[in-house]
């Protein structure tokens, strides 16, 4: 049998909670945290974060939205996820692009003079 209680948090944000599971008979234990760490943030809160700028939000809304759903507050520096958020995006659009115009190459006969671009 297992006995559920919650160590101190290791997580430095409150969306993450370190979990400490010890067997009430043989004593032995384990803990995990609550979430992966991507560039030294919990990945809850990044996962946080897009989700509001995807619909338009930011932080008063992630804070309603998390007293809403009885989750504990988001961290207070959440302007600070943006930031990754921001060179994920600009890393994938450029990744895009560069395959796109390798596609486009190939598909021209790897000739780059006669390439057209239209909107």
């Amino acid at each position: 049998m297992i006995k559920n209680s919650v160590s101190k948090p290791v997580c430095k944000t409150k969306l993450c909670v370190n979990l400490f599971l010890q067997c009430i008979y043989c004593g032995q234990a384990t803990s995990a945290i609550s979430s992966d760490m991507t560039n030294g943030f919990d990945d809850i809160n990044i996962r946080l974060a897009y989700g509001m700028r995807c619909i338009g939000k930011g932080n008063n809304a992630a804070k309603t939205f998390c007293a809403i759903i009885n989750l504990p507050p988001h961290p207070a520096k959440f302007e600070l996820h943006y930031d990754i958020l921001l060179r994920s995006l600009i890393k994938v659009s450029s990744e895009s692009m560069r395959n796109a115009v390798e596609d486009t190459v190939k598909n021209n006969n790897s000739n780059r003079d006669h390439i057209s671009i239209s909107w």
